[in-house]
């Protein structure tokens, strides 16, 4: 099977996929090893105060409870194994993926590259 690129770049399954830099915006989230390892280390030591700044970057309907933005079991003799984020928090993943970025004028940008 053929894929076609944005340049109309023929591959073939298994080939390695072009990149194609996103040239528009180069700000990057981590700017080094020792910001990923002092983020790292903060989502490990305190996930709720980690993931609520995070969080807060999206509109909700209903912000997640800070004490009970993350609970879980690993161990099955303990109950179901699970993992419950933000619990209690309400929020419209749609809206906050292209919805909002539409509303602030910026419907004629490319949402995701591929």
């Amino acid at each position: 099977m053929s894929i076609h690129g944005p340049q109309d770049q023929q591959r073939q399954d298994g080939d390695e996929p072009s990149v194609h830099e996103h040239r528009e915006n180069h700000r990057y989230h981590v700017s080094s090893m020792a910001q990923y390892e002092r983020m790292y280390r903060e989502s490990v030591d305190d996930p709720a105060a980690f993931w609520g700044k995070l969080a807060q970057r999206l509109d909700w309907k209903v912000p997640p409870s800070p004490d009970r933005f993350l609970a879980y079991n690993f161990d099955p003799r303990a109950g179901p194994v699970r993992v419950m984020w933000m619990q209690g928090g309400i929020t419209n993943a749609c809206y906050n993926a292209l919805d909002r970025h539409v509303l602030a004028g910026r419907g004629d940008k490319v949402a995701y590259y591929w």
